[in-house]
């Protein structure tokens, strides 16, 4: 697990809210909280590849570093390159549950309403609007290997 940090306005790397693109919680290593901010009252500002959401008093996201994508839930930070995750998204008719699992252990399990749409002949969760949706379905399998070198970055 990696520790994050916020550091002076100047120094700021910020990631962007996954639904809400004004909003960016500011992130650095070594941290002991984030925060969110509105990037239109910023002037100095890097942005990191990744993304954030709330889900009832949850901060849910993950974001770009040298060593590949940080998962974070709240206080915690997993290194997704290390390949002890799993993510799961349930569905019945009306609400999804999406979890995330490190070594076998649960961390987090997270029930909302569905967000649908018409693909082909069939419907499927929204994984444009659906932080969640997009994470499970761009950590599949077949993908994670396209969704890790995209959330690796140069270290500075």
């Amino acid at each position: 697990m990696k520790k994050m940090m916020i550091t002076e306005k100047r120094q700021m790397n910020v990631i962007r809210h996954f639904r809400y693109p004004e909003l960016a919680c500011c992130i650095s290593e070594g941290a002991q909280h984030l925060r969110q901010l509105n990037l239109n009252q910023m002037t100095n500002h890097t942005i990191v590849r990744g993304f954030y959401t709330h889900h009832r008093g949850h901060f849910i996201g993950i974001t770009a570093t040298s060593e590949g994508p940080l998962f974070f839930y709240d206080k915690q930070y997993f290194q997704l390159s290390e390949g002890k995750f799993m993510i799961t998204l349930e569905h019945d008719d009306k609400r999804n549950t999406f979890s995330f699992w490190w070594d076998g252990v649960e961390i987090c399990r997270l029930n909302y309403q569905r967000q649908l749409y018409q693909y082909n002949e069939g419907i499927v969760d929204d994984g444009i609007r659906d932080f969640f949706a997009w994470l499970y379905l761009s950590t599949g399998p077949r993908k994670f290997w396209r969704f890790q070198k995209f959330y690796t970055v140069k270290s500075s």
